[in-house]
Protein backbone atom coordinates (compact mmCIF):
# COMPACT_ATOMS: atom_id res chain seq x y z
CA UNK A 1 0.00 0.00 0.00
CA UNK A 2 1.21 3.08 -0.90
CA UNK A 3 0.42 6.68 0.73
CA UNK A 4 0.38 9.64 -2.06
CA UNK A 5 0.54 12.62 0.20
CA UNK A 6 -1.20 15.09 -1.75
CA UNK A 7 -0.45 18.83 0.11
CA UNK A 8 1.71 19.78 -2.78
CA UNK A 9 -0.35 21.02 -5.75
CA UNK A 10 1.23 22.35 -9.14
CA UNK A 11 -1.10 24.85 -10.60
CA UNK A 12 -2.17 24.74 -13.92
CA UNK A 13 0.27 26.13 -16.27
CA UNK A 14 2.71 26.24 -13.73
CA UNK A 15 5.61 28.08 -15.36
CA UNK A 16 8.35 27.31 -13.10
CA UNK A 17 11.44 25.98 -14.39
CA UNK A 18 11.14 23.02 -12.51
CA UNK A 19 8.03 21.60 -13.32
CA UNK A 20 9.15 21.93 -17.27
CA UNK A 21 12.93 21.29 -17.21
CA UNK A 22 11.53 17.62 -15.60
CA UNK A 23 8.44 17.29 -18.02
CA UNK A 24 10.45 18.00 -21.57
CA UNK A 25 13.76 16.04 -20.45
CA UNK A 26 11.68 13.27 -19.48
CA UNK A 27 9.98 12.96 -22.38
CA UNK A 28 13.62 13.92 -24.95
CA UNK A 29 14.58 11.04 -22.36
CA UNK A 30 11.85 8.88 -23.00
CA UNK A 31 13.05 8.74 -27.13
CA UNK A 32 16.73 9.62 -27.03
CA UNK A 33 18.36 9.09 -23.33
CA UNK A 34 21.99 9.58 -24.49
CA UNK A 35 20.74 13.09 -25.53
CA UNK A 36 18.64 14.01 -22.75
CA UNK A 37 22.25 13.27 -20.32
CA UNK A 38 24.14 15.27 -22.35
CA UNK A 39 21.87 18.63 -21.34
CA UNK A 40 23.95 20.70 -18.91
CA UNK A 41 21.87 23.54 -19.30
CA UNK A 42 18.62 24.96 -20.53
CA UNK A 43 19.62 26.01 -23.68
CA UNK A 44 20.35 22.95 -24.33
CA UNK A 45 17.16 21.69 -24.27
CA UNK A 46 15.36 23.66 -27.15
CA UNK A 47 17.61 21.96 -30.16
CA UNK A 48 14.85 18.95 -29.22
CA UNK A 49 11.75 21.24 -29.62
CA UNK A 50 13.50 22.15 -33.69
CA UNK A 51 14.20 18.88 -34.88
CA UNK A 52 11.05 17.77 -33.81
CA UNK A 53 12.08 14.90 -30.97
CA UNK A 54 9.57 16.76 -29.01
CA UNK A 55 6.47 19.73 -29.59
CA UNK A 56 4.59 22.01 -27.96
CA UNK A 57 0.83 20.72 -27.59
CA UNK A 58 -2.08 22.98 -27.20
CA UNK A 59 -6.01 22.56 -25.96
CA UNK A 60 -6.97 22.50 -29.35
CA UNK A 61 -5.78 19.41 -30.07
CA UNK A 62 -2.33 20.33 -32.36
CA UNK A 63 1.42 21.72 -31.95
CA UNK A 64 2.52 24.57 -31.48
CA UNK A 65 5.74 26.87 -31.62
CA UNK A 66 7.39 26.50 -28.08
CA UNK A 67 8.76 29.88 -28.80
CA UNK A 68 5.38 31.45 -27.99
CA UNK A 69 5.16 29.78 -24.72
CA UNK A 70 6.36 31.76 -21.26
CA UNK A 71 8.39 28.70 -20.78
CA UNK A 72 10.38 29.36 -23.80
CA UNK A 73 12.59 31.65 -21.50
CA UNK A 74 13.97 28.64 -19.59
CA UNK A 75 15.54 26.75 -23.05
CA UNK A 76 16.09 30.17 -25.47
CA UNK A 77 19.63 29.43 -26.94
CA UNK A 78 19.73 32.91 -28.35
CA UNK A 79 23.23 34.54 -27.59
CA UNK A 80 24.39 37.79 -28.12
CA UNK A 81 27.21 38.84 -30.35
CA UNK A 82 30.25 37.92 -27.77
CA UNK A 83 28.12 34.22 -27.64
CA UNK A 84 26.70 34.46 -24.50
CA UNK A 85 23.21 32.88 -24.02
CA UNK A 86 20.47 35.82 -23.58
CA UNK A 87 18.27 34.88 -21.56
CA UNK A 88 19.64 34.19 -18.22
CA UNK A 89 16.97 31.37 -16.79
CA UNK A 90 18.61 29.01 -19.80
CA UNK A 91 22.26 29.55 -18.76
CA UNK A 92 24.26 27.08 -17.04
CA UNK A 93 24.26 29.47 -14.02
CA UNK A 94 20.82 29.28 -13.67
CA UNK A 95 20.80 25.51 -14.13
CA UNK A 96 23.56 25.34 -11.61
CA UNK A 97 21.58 26.94 -9.34
CA UNK A 98 18.14 25.78 -9.47
CA UNK A 99 18.78 22.34 -9.15
CA UNK A 100 19.18 21.13 -12.68
CA UNK A 101 21.42 18.29 -12.55
CA UNK A 102 19.06 16.77 -9.99
CA UNK A 103 15.75 17.65 -11.98
CA UNK A 104 17.30 16.12 -15.19
CA UNK A 105 18.39 13.18 -13.57
CA UNK A 106 14.77 12.23 -11.74
CA UNK A 107 13.48 12.78 -15.06
CA UNK A 108 15.32 10.45 -16.82
CA UNK A 109 15.49 7.50 -14.18
CA UNK A 110 11.78 8.13 -14.34
CA UNK A 111 11.59 7.75 -18.08
CA UNK A 112 13.46 4.69 -18.09
CA UNK A 113 11.00 2.66 -15.92
CA UNK A 114 8.25 4.25 -18.24
CA UNK A 115 9.75 3.29 -21.03
CA UNK A 116 9.92 -0.66 -19.71
CA UNK A 117 6.19 0.09 -18.80
CA UNK A 118 4.65 1.45 -21.50
CA UNK A 119 7.10 1.31 -24.32
CA UNK A 120 9.19 3.53 -26.20
CA UNK A 121 8.11 6.39 -28.07
CA UNK A 122 7.37 5.16 -31.88
CA UNK A 123 8.80 8.34 -34.31
CA UNK A 124 6.42 6.44 -36.71
CA UNK A 125 3.63 8.21 -34.36
CA UNK A 126 4.66 11.33 -34.21
CA UNK A 127 6.95 13.34 -31.49
CA UNK A 128 6.55 13.18 -28.06
CA UNK A 129 4.29 15.92 -26.67
CA UNK A 130 4.62 18.37 -24.09
CA UNK A 131 0.94 18.89 -23.14
CA UNK A 132 1.84 21.44 -20.36
CA UNK A 133 0.22 24.55 -22.38
CA UNK A 134 -3.02 22.42 -22.38
CA UNK A 135 -4.11 23.22 -18.93
CA UNK A 136 -6.22 20.00 -18.97
CA UNK A 137 -8.24 21.00 -21.74
CA UNK A 138 -7.28 18.52 -24.85
CA UNK A 139 -7.53 15.19 -25.34
CA UNK A 140 -4.57 14.19 -22.88
CA UNK A 141 -6.58 15.54 -20.21
CA UNK A 142 -4.07 16.34 -17.32
CA UNK A 143 -1.32 14.82 -19.03
CA UNK A 144 2.28 16.51 -18.86
CA UNK A 145 3.54 14.49 -22.36
CA UNK A 146 2.13 11.85 -24.53
CA UNK A 147 3.70 9.93 -26.89
CA UNK A 148 2.13 7.01 -28.94
CA UNK A 149 -1.50 7.85 -28.36
CA UNK A 150 -0.95 7.52 -24.33
CA UNK A 151 -1.08 10.85 -21.68
CA UNK A 152 1.18 10.61 -19.00
CA UNK A 153 1.26 12.44 -15.70
CA UNK A 154 4.85 13.28 -14.62
CA UNK A 155 5.33 14.31 -11.11
CA UNK A 156 9.10 15.40 -9.49
CA UNK A 157 9.53 13.70 -6.70
CA UNK A 158 6.90 12.78 -4.26
CA UNK A 159 3.82 14.73 -5.79
CA UNK A 160 0.98 12.44 -7.18
CA UNK A 161 -2.51 13.34 -8.07
CA UNK A 162 -4.58 16.17 -6.86
CA UNK A 163 -5.14 17.96 -3.30
CA UNK A 164 -9.13 18.48 -3.48
CA UNK A 165 -10.36 21.32 -2.18
CA UNK A 166 -13.54 21.50 -0.02
CA UNK A 167 -15.76 23.04 -2.80
CA UNK A 168 -14.53 20.65 -6.02
CA UNK A 169 -15.73 17.70 -2.97
CA UNK A 170 -18.95 19.18 -2.34
CA UNK A 171 -19.55 20.18 -6.30
CA UNK A 172 -18.77 16.32 -7.44
CA UNK A 173 -20.63 15.18 -4.27
CA UNK A 174 -23.65 17.40 -4.18
CA UNK A 175 -23.63 20.06 -7.53
CA UNK A 176 -22.72 22.79 -4.94
CA UNK A 177 -20.45 25.34 -5.80
CA UNK A 178 -19.32 27.08 -2.47
CA UNK A 179 -19.34 24.42 0.71
CA UNK A 180 -18.56 27.05 3.27
CA UNK A 181 -21.03 29.40 1.79
CA UNK A 182 -23.53 26.33 1.89
CA UNK A 183 -22.53 25.14 5.77
CA UNK A 184 -22.72 29.27 6.72
CA UNK A 185 -26.01 29.99 5.16
CA UNK A 186 -27.53 26.08 6.64
CA UNK A 187 -26.44 26.42 10.14
CA UNK A 188 -26.05 29.92 10.57
CA UNK A 189 -27.00 29.59 14.52
CA UNK A 190 -23.98 27.53 15.17
CA UNK A 191 -21.35 29.68 13.35
CA UNK A 192 -23.20 32.77 15.81
CA UNK A 193 -23.07 30.91 18.55
CA UNK A 194 -19.37 29.64 18.63
CA UNK A 195 -18.22 32.82 17.60
CA UNK A 196 -20.19 34.33 20.71
CA UNK A 197 -18.62 31.45 22.35
CA UNK A 198 -15.02 32.88 21.70
CA UNK A 199 -15.82 36.46 22.15
CA UNK A 200 -16.19 35.27 25.88
CA UNK A 201 -13.29 33.42 25.76
CA UNK A 202 -10.93 36.40 24.84
CA UNK A 203 -12.28 38.85 26.97
CA UNK A 204 -11.93 36.58 29.94
CA UNK A 205 -8.27 36.01 28.62
CA UNK A 206 -8.23 40.21 28.12
CA UNK A 207 -9.02 40.79 31.90
CA UNK A 208 -6.81 38.13 33.04
CA UNK A 209 -3.89 40.24 30.86
CA UNK A 210 -0.21 40.31 32.75
CA UNK A 211 -0.24 43.31 33.20
CA UNK A 212 3.38 45.28 32.02
CA UNK A 213 4.54 42.37 30.80
CA UNK A 214 6.28 43.35 28.05
CA UNK A 215 7.07 47.01 29.38
CA UNK A 216 10.34 47.28 30.52
CA UNK A 217 12.52 50.45 31.75
CA UNK A 218 15.29 51.93 29.59
CA UNK A 219 19.03 51.95 30.92
CA UNK A 220 17.46 55.25 33.00
CA UNK A 221 14.80 53.83 34.34
CA UNK A 222 12.36 55.72 32.69
CA UNK A 223 9.62 54.46 30.14
CA UNK A 224 9.12 51.26 32.60
CA UNK A 225 6.10 49.23 33.81
CA UNK A 226 3.54 51.49 35.32
CA UNK A 227 1.33 49.16 37.10
CA UNK A 228 -1.70 51.49 36.99
CA UNK A 229 -1.68 52.89 33.90
CA UNK A 230 -1.63 49.06 32.51
CA UNK A 231 -4.51 48.59 34.25
CA UNK A 232 -6.41 51.87 33.29
CA UNK A 233 -5.68 50.63 29.60
CA UNK A 234 -6.66 46.70 30.69
CA UNK A 235 -9.95 48.27 31.86
CA UNK A 236 -10.67 50.72 29.02
CA UNK A 237 -9.96 47.81 26.64
CA UNK A 238 -12.31 45.32 28.35
CA UNK A 239 -15.11 47.92 28.36
CA UNK A 240 -13.58 48.64 24.41
CA UNK A 241 -13.92 44.92 23.80
CA UNK A 242 -17.87 44.47 25.13
CA UNK A 243 -18.96 47.09 22.47
CA UNK A 244 -16.56 45.93 19.82
CA UNK A 245 -18.86 42.23 20.06
CA UNK A 246 -22.25 43.76 21.15
CA UNK A 247 -21.51 42.31 24.49
CA UNK A 248 -21.01 39.05 22.99
CA UNK A 249 -23.55 39.06 19.87
CA UNK A 250 -21.38 39.55 17.51
CA UNK A 251 -22.14 37.32 14.36
CA UNK A 252 -19.96 35.20 12.40
CA UNK A 253 -19.77 37.50 9.73
CA UNK A 254 -19.88 40.81 11.58
CA UNK A 255 -16.77 39.00 13.54
CA UNK A 256 -15.10 38.50 10.06
CA UNK A 257 -15.59 42.08 8.57
CA UNK A 258 -14.82 43.96 11.97
CA UNK A 259 -11.84 46.22 11.72
CA UNK A 260 -10.67 48.55 14.77
CA UNK A 261 -10.31 52.58 14.23
CA UNK A 262 -6.86 54.20 14.98
CA UNK A 263 -7.51 55.03 18.41
CA UNK A 264 -8.52 51.34 18.98
CA UNK A 265 -5.71 50.00 17.48
CA UNK A 266 -3.91 52.39 19.53
CA UNK A 267 -5.45 51.20 23.15
CA UNK A 268 -4.48 47.63 22.38
CA UNK A 269 -1.23 48.36 21.16
CA UNK A 270 -0.37 50.05 24.61
CA UNK A 271 -1.20 46.79 26.45
CA UNK A 272 0.01 44.19 24.00
CA UNK A 273 2.58 45.13 22.24
CA UNK A 274 6.16 43.21 23.09
CA UNK A 275 9.22 44.76 20.76
CA UNK A 276 10.50 42.14 18.58
CA UNK A 277 7.64 40.06 19.62
CA UNK A 278 5.37 40.66 16.77
CA UNK A 279 3.72 37.44 15.72
CA UNK A 280 3.54 36.66 18.93
CA UNK A 281 1.88 39.89 20.25
CA UNK A 282 -0.51 42.36 18.77
CA UNK A 283 1.08 45.15 16.80
CA UNK A 284 -1.30 47.93 15.56
CA UNK A 285 1.66 48.83 12.24
CA UNK A 286 1.10 45.01 11.14
CA UNK A 287 -0.76 45.40 7.82
CA UNK A 288 -3.82 43.30 9.44
CA UNK A 289 -3.40 45.85 12.56
CA UNK A 290 -6.72 46.69 11.93
CA UNK A 291 -8.89 43.08 11.96
CA UNK A 292 -10.35 42.55 14.76
CA UNK A 293 -10.26 38.83 13.96
CA UNK A 294 -6.17 38.81 14.09
CA UNK A 295 -6.49 41.03 17.64
CA UNK A 296 -8.28 38.35 19.57
CA UNK A 297 -5.93 35.26 19.23
CA UNK A 298 -2.65 37.77 19.78
CA UNK A 299 -5.15 38.33 23.30
CA UNK A 300 -5.95 34.74 24.43
CA UNK A 301 -2.16 33.97 23.52
CA UNK A 302 -0.81 35.41 26.26
CA UNK A 303 -3.39 34.96 28.75
CA UNK A 304 -3.31 33.17 31.96
CA UNK A 305 -6.88 31.16 31.59
CA UNK A 306 -5.27 28.61 29.68
CA UNK A 307 -7.99 26.24 31.09
CA UNK A 308 -11.21 28.25 29.38
CA UNK A 309 -8.92 28.42 26.32
CA UNK A 310 -8.70 24.51 26.15
CA UNK A 311 -12.41 24.12 26.77
CA UNK A 312 -12.80 26.67 24.01
CA UNK A 313 -11.25 24.67 21.72
CA UNK A 314 -12.92 21.12 22.58
CA UNK A 315 -16.19 23.41 22.46
CA UNK A 316 -14.79 24.46 18.77
CA UNK A 317 -14.14 21.40 17.66
CA UNK A 318 -16.95 19.83 18.74
CA UNK A 319 -19.63 22.42 17.45
CA UNK A 320 -18.08 22.46 13.86
CA UNK A 321 -17.58 18.82 13.69
CA UNK A 322 -21.22 17.58 15.30
CA UNK A 323 -23.37 20.45 14.61
CA UNK A 324 -22.07 21.43 11.36
CA UNK A 325 -20.12 19.15 9.30
CA UNK A 326 -22.23 15.93 10.69
CA UNK A 327 -25.64 17.59 10.43
CA UNK A 328 -24.72 18.47 6.61
CA UNK A 329 -23.38 15.38 5.50
CA UNK A 330 -26.17 13.64 7.30
CA UNK A 331 -28.40 15.46 5.27
CA UNK A 332 -27.21 14.66 2.15
CA UNK A 333 -26.59 11.46 2.36
CA UNK A 334 -28.84 10.20 0.05
CA UNK A 335 -27.35 12.98 -2.70
CA UNK A 336 -24.21 11.69 -1.38
CA UNK A 337 -24.27 8.62 -2.49
CA UNK A 338 -24.82 9.44 -6.22
CA UNK A 339 -22.44 11.66 -6.02
CA UNK A 340 -19.24 9.55 -4.88
CA UNK A 341 -18.72 7.88 -8.86
CA UNK A 342 -17.94 11.40 -9.88
CA UNK A 343 -15.29 12.29 -6.87
CA UNK A 344 -13.55 8.99 -7.26
CA UNK A 345 -13.30 10.05 -11.05
CA UNK A 346 -12.13 13.43 -10.64
CA UNK A 347 -9.36 12.68 -7.92
CA UNK A 348 -7.94 9.78 -9.95
CA UNK A 349 -7.74 12.35 -13.16
CA UNK A 350 -9.95 10.24 -15.58
CA UNK A 351 -9.89 11.74 -19.14
CA UNK A 352 -10.93 11.14 -22.62
CA UNK A 353 -7.82 8.58 -23.02
CA UNK A 354 -6.18 6.28 -20.54
CA UNK A 355 -3.07 7.74 -18.90
CA UNK A 356 -0.11 6.84 -16.99
CA UNK A 357 1.00 8.44 -13.67
CA UNK A 358 4.79 8.73 -13.02
CA UNK A 359 6.40 9.96 -10.26
CA UNK A 360 9.73 9.10 -7.25
CA UNK A 361 11.91 8.96 -10.58
CA UNK A 362 9.85 5.89 -11.98
CA UNK A 363 9.72 3.77 -8.85
CA UNK A 364 5.74 4.59 -9.03
CA UNK A 365 4.08 3.88 -11.90
CA UNK A 366 0.17 3.76 -12.19
CA UNK A 367 -2.50 3.49 -14.83
CA UNK A 368 -5.83 5.49 -14.92
CA UNK A 369 -8.72 4.13 -17.14
CA UNK A 370 -10.01 6.35 -20.01
CA UNK A 371 -13.39 8.17 -19.13
CA UNK A 372 -15.48 5.39 -21.50
CA UNK A 373 -13.58 2.74 -19.33
CA UNK A 374 -14.58 4.03 -16.03
CA UNK A 375 -17.69 4.97 -16.69
CA UNK A 376 -18.53 0.53 -18.56
CA UNK A 377 -16.65 -0.67 -14.70
CA UNK A 378 -17.93 1.49 -12.25
CA UNK A 379 -20.93 -0.56 -10.83
CA UNK A 380 -18.00 -3.35 -10.28
CA UNK A 381 -16.44 -0.33 -8.18
CA UNK A 382 -18.39 -0.48 -4.42
CA UNK A 383 -18.10 3.08 -2.93
CA UNK A 384 -18.86 3.87 0.76
CA UNK A 385 -17.91 6.84 2.22
CA UNK A 386 -17.25 7.71 6.77
CA UNK A 387 -16.96 10.78 8.83
CA UNK A 388 -15.76 11.34 11.79
CA UNK A 389 -14.01 13.99 14.11
CA UNK A 390 -10.74 13.98 14.44
CA UNK A 391 -8.45 16.29 16.34
CA UNK A 392 -8.84 19.80 15.58
CA UNK A 393 -11.11 19.20 13.12
CA UNK A 394 -13.39 16.89 10.75
CA UNK A 395 -12.74 14.25 8.34
CA UNK A 396 -14.36 12.70 5.14
CA UNK A 397 -13.12 9.83 4.01
CA UNK A 398 -14.19 7.78 0.46
CA UNK A 399 -13.82 3.93 0.04
CA UNK A 400 -13.47 2.02 -3.38
CA UNK A 401 -12.90 -1.71 -3.31
CA UNK A 402 -14.86 -4.29 -6.20
CA UNK A 403 -17.47 -5.98 -5.85
CA UNK A 404 -17.83 -9.91 -5.02
CA UNK A 405 -17.56 -12.60 -2.33
CA UNK A 406 -13.49 -11.23 -2.33
CA UNK A 407 -13.34 -7.65 -2.61
CA UNK A 408 -10.35 -5.87 -3.06
CA UNK A 409 -9.90 -2.42 -1.80
CA UNK A 410 -8.74 -0.02 -4.88
CA UNK A 411 -8.31 3.26 -2.72
CA UNK A 412 -9.18 5.55 -0.15
CA UNK A 413 -9.75 9.59 -0.09
CA UNK A 414 -9.72 11.49 3.06
CA UNK A 415 -10.59 14.77 2.98
CA UNK A 416 -9.45 17.33 5.77
CA UNK A 417 -11.33 20.07 7.16
CA UNK A 418 -8.76 21.63 10.07
CA UNK A 419 -8.09 24.50 12.45
CA UNK A 420 -4.96 26.10 13.05
CA UNK A 421 -5.00 26.11 16.79
CA UNK A 422 -6.63 29.25 17.94
CA UNK A 423 -8.26 30.12 14.40
CA UNK A 424 -11.03 31.75 13.62
CA UNK A 425 -9.49 33.69 11.10
CA UNK A 426 -11.92 32.98 8.23
CA UNK A 427 -13.02 29.06 7.65
CA UNK A 428 -11.06 26.15 8.39
CA UNK A 429 -8.17 24.80 6.21
CA UNK A 430 -8.86 21.87 3.78
CA UNK A 431 -6.48 19.51 2.25
CA UNK A 432 -6.58 15.88 1.02
CA UNK A 433 -4.70 12.06 1.22
CA UNK A 434 -4.98 9.54 -1.03
CA UNK A 435 -4.26 5.78 -0.23
CA UNK A 436 -3.64 3.75 -3.34
CA UNK A 437 -3.93 -0.17 -2.82
CA UNK A 438 -3.53 -1.03 -6.47
CA UNK A 439 -0.41 -0.54 -8.53
CA UNK A 440 -2.80 0.77 -11.79
CA UNK A 441 -6.58 0.34 -12.33
CA UNK A 442 -6.38 -1.61 -15.13
CA UNK A 443 -6.75 -3.87 -12.81
CA UNK A 444 -10.74 -2.50 -12.22
CA UNK A 445 -11.39 -1.04 -15.29
CA UNK A 446 -9.46 -3.31 -17.83
CA UNK A 447 -6.03 -2.17 -20.26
Amino acid sequence: MKSLLTFIQEKKGDTSHTVFWHEVICGIACFYPQGAAGIFRGADIYPYFRDGTIKAYSASNSTIPIESEKQFRFIDNTVDDDGNIVSPQATKEFWEANKGPAIKADAIALAAKLVARVGKPSSALGPVLWTGPTNSLSDYGAADIAYNGAGISLKYGEGQFKNLSANVVANKLLGTVNLMKDLHKDYADMWDYMTGQWCSVVVEALRTYPLGRFVKPDKKGEGGNDPVQNRLWRDEADELFKTLTKNHTLSWSEYQKLNLKEDEQQLFHDLLYKKGGKETSYDQNHKQGHMFKRLCPKIVAHSTSSPSVKGWMDQRNNIMADKIFARYFDDKKENIQDGLAALFEEQISVGAMPMWYASKGGKDIKLVPSKDQFDSKIDKIDLTYETKKVGAGYTFVLMAATKGQEPVDVMEIEIYFRWRNLQMYGNPDTSSKAIMHVDDYSEMFGD
